[in-house]
C-alpha cells in the first residue's frame, strides 16, 4: 500500500479554506495488479456559519462482483457537491444543517447493476465540538 497527500489551508477574513489531494495505491500480490484511488476535496467555510464543500474520487475497484470467478477492475467516479449552513455555534459545540449530492461515473458494464447514471443525495444535521478560539 502507498499513499501521498498534499494539504492547503488558508484562513480567510471571516472563515477559512482547505484543500486535500490525495492519491493511494494498493498492489494485489494474487493478480499482481495496481488498484489507484485519487481524491481531491475542498471545504470553503464563509460568513463563520456557512459551509460550501465538494469531493471528489476516482477509485479502481476489484471487488464489486465477489462471486465472479475472475475480479475485473472497474474505475468508478464519485462527484459531491454540498453545503451545511451552521445553526448553533458557541464555545461547546455547533450543531449545522446540510445537504449535498453525489454524482457517480462507471465503465457501461456496470449498467445492470448499477443503472445508467447513478445519482445520491443526503440531507444530514452535523453536530461537533466548539470553535476553541
Amino acid at each position: 500500500r502507498q499513499t501521498a497527500s498534499l494539504e492547503y489551508n488558508r484562513p480567510l477574513a471571516e472563515g477559512r479554506w482547505a484543500t486535500t489531494l490525495v492519491w493511494g495505491r494498493v498492489h494485489k500480490i494474487a493478480t499482481d495488479a495496481n488498484l489507484n484511488s485519487y481524491l481531491l476535496e475542498s471545504t470553503l467555510n464563509f460568513r463563520r456559519r456557512n459551509y460550501a464543500f465538494s469531493r471528489l474520487e476516482l477509485v479502481d475497484k476489484d471487488e464489486l462482483f465477489p462471486q465472479a470467478p475472475v475480479h475485473p477492475a472497474y474505475r468508478v467516479g464519485g462527484y459531491t457537491l454540498g453545503g451545511v449552513r451552521d445553526l448553533i455555534q458557541d464555545r461547546a459545540w455547533q450543531l449545522g444543517l446540510g445537504a449535498d449530492v453525489t454524482f457517480y461515473s462507471k465503465p457501461a458494464a456496470l449498467d445492470p447493476v448499477y443503472g445508467d447514471r447513478p445519482v445520491s443525495f443526503q440531507i444530514f444535521l452535523r453536530m461537533r465540538p466548539g470553535r476553541s478560539h
